[in-house]
């Protein structure tokens, strides 16, 4: 999307509206990222773009690859977006993340819809392992991507062809028809959780319960990451239902 596209009111600081830009591009878009790809899709000036990349870059915000000579969004940012104060409510579901992460010994997150179309990691829990599965607080994704995708999708008010426009434009690991994601979407809603069988990333399965909030509206996910070996059908089964119940009690902490 265009700088351009965006236009608050009042007085425009262009540099930082510019610098915004790119972090929201560098942290939402699949890389990788030259100074020219970015300048490109953000249409803004070759030398602008060069100049805030290696700005950010020594604000530390962003990393920088060498070898193929692209930017991503660095731990820095993702340490800001650590240290934003959380509201009450996220810090008393802590604890019922943590644990169902250490019951089932894997990755728990929560995820909020910030836009019309995306979802942002507000919370995580790891497990204590050097072999794990990796997710961190400001980690945004697609609105309808991987098993968090089909478990809100019944909630959010679209309709059947709206929800195939959007699922055009995602990029999957391992190929998924529409027609399959919107059956796994429907057993989703009548299970209260959906699950993504290394279609979101490879060798991963993750599972994911809607929390809606007193109006019905899709508002949060939870999601457990595992490597998909280690869950068999009946342990997934077991785990999704475990989260379909912390769903519930999140909506009561939340809402």
């Amino acid at each position: 999307m265009s700088t351009e596209e965006r236009r608050p009111t009042g007085i425009v600081v262009r540099p930082v509206v510019n610098a915004v830009a790119i972090l929201r591009h560098l942290a939402d878009t699949p890389g990788p990222h030259t100074a020219t790809t970015v300048s490109r899709a953000l249409s803004i000036n070759p030398s602008t773009c060069f100049n805030i990349l290696r700005t950010l870059l020594g604000e530390r915000v962003i990393d920088f690859d060498p070898v193929t000579k692209s930017y991503s969004a660095g731990h820095g940012l993702a340490k800001l977006a650590r240290n934003l104060p959380q509201d009450a409510g996220l810090q008393a579901a802590r604890p019922l993340l943590r644990q169902l992460a250490d019951t089932y010994r894997l990755t728990v997150c929560l995820w909020q819809r910030v836009d019309p179309d995306r979802i942002v990691a507000v919370l995580v829990e790891p497990i204590a392992s050097d072999f794990r599965v990796h997710c961190r607080v400001g980690q945004r994704l697609p609105l309808l991507m991987g098993s968090a995708g089909r478990a809100l999708g019944p909630y959010l008010g679209l309709d059947e062809a709206a929800l195939k426009r959007a699922f055009s434009e995602l990029r999957w690991a391992r190929p998924i028809s529409f027609d399959s994601y919107w059956a796994e979407m429907e057993d989703a809603r009548a299970l209260g959780y959906a699950i993504d069988d290394g279609h979101f990333a490879s060798g991963l399965v993750t599972i994911s319960a809607p929390v809606l909030d007193r109006g019905s509206v899709a508002r949060y996910a939870v999601t457990s990451l595992a490597f998909r070996s280690e869950f068999d059908a009946e342990a997934r089964k077991a785990l999704g239902e475990d989260l379909a119940s912390l769903s519930r009690e999140l909506r009561d902490i939340l809402f």
